[in-house]
């Protein structure tokens, strides 16, 4: 006898209508070739950039709950971080339709906005789950166009070398990842996480495989010592695809293990705490060997990839605290990191554009040059060290969270803090060549030049004045995460 066909619920369809959204556009994005009669960049933004506010949209539209026999969760953290990337992205899609090589603009379209967006709808799964088997599709579905947008720059040798050495590390990285879920699986019969954790036991195989799994979240999240892949891959990338990795791969792990590492303390208090010493022990590294690499370089791009690796410390550093104020801190903290460097990014494409170089003697009097820009740079790098505007409220929330946790987490207090200090050597570099020397370059910018730059700018003005409203925000994703008591999850 043929089983009955099964169709989704309204209410499961509501629940993943942001990612429809996004695969509706890519769907445009490929029949647009067929219907129009060019194929030009400005028609790929426009189509990308509808369909990205639009699944923005929906996002306070989406239902709560799970779906899907609980493969899919929607909840306050998972749609937060949704609005955080498709914003982000949206920036991304008009810094690379602005700063697109003239040449390669008709040949390279659709394609470039079919893989960014194809990876940001991995990205919006892996924040919306708590099943092994759909984390893992997610990240493929993540990573895989991640992997040919770093090589985008067809013809240029780094840009191949950026590719080669990401798809290489990451096909190592994921091959690790899968032995450890096959392990989990064969350990526990399921994979569903709820299940798992409520057993409150971990034998020795899951546990390996446990710490396997944790590689490839390392991988996404750029965690010392699953970071070597990164400078290169920005070096050789476009500036746009460099800044979409910095924020939006970085972010989607950060979300995932978070919902995790919460489902684990819920259920097993002895594996939460191994966790979070090993993560503790992770974010220490990680902050101190991205900010005391990132000071020993000139070219302003490395210098972002491995301020991006600290930055990755610090998620690390209150991630590490599994707690509704350890996850509020976080989600502020991934809020105000995805608009400042989105726009130290935008201005680094600016000057790029302009010199054809992203070493720091390209900035050098860019104060006199175009004052817009350089203060808009100005106030992004002052948040990623940690100063007002809202980046010391941002930091702040880090080290509250840590510091109501007291005992062994004040080193973690301590390793933050320190690294601010010397973060503040690594952005010097930039804003003396930008105010103190003397230009090389009288060439103007581009006419596009500076505008996503203030915007960023001003963005972070307005998060400093209406911070209060953030902060609630930031606290119902932290209770969001807390599991209510009751029968673990189906399936």
């Amino acid at each position: 006898m043929t089983a009955a066909v099964q169709y989704p619920a309204t209410r499961e369809l509501l629940a993943i209508s942001p990612t429809i959204a996004v695969v509706v556009a890519v769907v445009a994005l490929l029949v647009t070739p067929i219907v129009a009669s060019r194929r030009t960049a400005t028609i790929g933004s426009v189509i990308s950039l509808l369909g990205l506010l639009a699944a923005f949209a929906l996002t306070f539209v989406a239902a709560h709950g799970s779906a899907f026999q609980s493969m899919i969760v929607v909840d306050a953290a998972s749609l937060w971080w949704q609005r955080i990337l498709l914003l982000f992205v949206a920036g991304v899609v008009w810094m690379g339709w602005s700063h697109q090589r003239p040449a390669a603009r008709a040949a390279d379209t659709p394609e470039y906005f079919v893989l960014l967006l194809s990876a940001t709808c991995g990205m919006m799964l892996m924040a919306s789950t708590t099943h092994l088997l759909t984390m893992l599709l997610a990240m493929e579905l993540a990573s895989m166009p991640s992997y040919v947008l770093a090589g985008f720059n067809k013809g240029h040798r780094r840009s191949a070398e950026a590719s080669l050495k990401f798809a290489l590390f990451g096909a190592v990285c994921t091959a690790i990842m899968i032995y450890g879920l096959s392990l989990v699986f064969g350990a526990h019969q399921s994979f569903d996480v709820a299940k798992i954790v409520a057993h409150h036991t971990m034998p020795p195989l899951a546990a390996v495989g446990w710490l396997f799994v944790l590689v490839g979240l390392l991988f996404k999240i750029s965690g010392v010592p699953l970071h070597f892949w990164l400078p290169d891959t920005f070096d050789g990338a476009e500036t746009s695809i460099a800044a979409f990795l910095s924020v939006a791969s970085k972010g989607a792990g950060v979300a995932l293990l978070a919902r995790l590492a919460m489902l684990v303390a819920s259920e097993s208090p002895a594996v939460a705490h191994g966790l979070a010493a090993l993560l503790a022990v992770a974010a220490i590294v990680t902050t101190t060997v991205g900010n005391f690499a990132a000071w020993r370089q000139t070219n302003v791009k490395r210098l972002l990839a491995y301020s991006s690796i600290a930055h990755a410390g610090y998620l690390l550093s209150v991630l590490a605290l599994p707690t509704a104020s350890g996850i509020a801190a976080t989600a502020v903290y991934l809020a105000v990191y995805a608009v400042m460097n989105l726009g130290a990014f935008a201005v680094l494409a600016d000057v790029e554009s302009m010199t054809g170089s992203t070493d720091a003697t390209a900035f050098e009097g860019l104060s006199s040059r175009s004052p817009l820009t350089a203060a808009a740079m100005v106030v992004c790098l002052f948040c990623m060290i940690g100063l007002p505007p809202v980046g010391f409220l941002a930091k702040w929330k880090i080290f509250a969270a840590l510091g109501a946790a007291g005992g062994a987490w004040w080193i973690v207090v301590a390793s933050v803090a320190i690294n601010s200090i010397v973060s503040m050597a690594v952005y010097a570099r930039i804003l003396r060549a930008m105010y103190l020397r003397p230009a090389s370059d009288a060439r103007s910018l581009p006419a596009t030049a500076g505008i996503l730059g203030a915007a960023c700018a001003v963005l972070l003005m307005i998060m400093l004045i209406f911070f209060a409203p953030v902060d609630r925000v930031a606290t119902a994703v932290g209770a969001s995460l807390v599991p209510s008591p009751g029968t673990p999850g189906e399936g």
